[in-house]
């Protein structure tokens, strides 16, 4: 059964740059997800320690 009730999604810009790395968390759960561009994965990967997981 889907959940139809409305979320609010608040998206973090470390660097202030919204082509760099993002986080974003549904605020009424403990959801968070973190995004960043290929290009970019040595430089976060110095900066944060992140587990590494596949989705399957």
């Amino acid at each position: 059964m889907p959940d139809s009730r409305p979320k609010t999604i608040q998206v973090f810009l470390p660097n202030g740059n919204p082509w760099g790395l993002r986080v974003a968390r549904i605020t009424s759960r403990t959801v968070q997800a973190t995004e960043t561009p290929r290009k970019k994965l040595s430089e976060v990967s110095t900066r944060l320690v992140i587990p590494i997981r596949e989705i399957e």
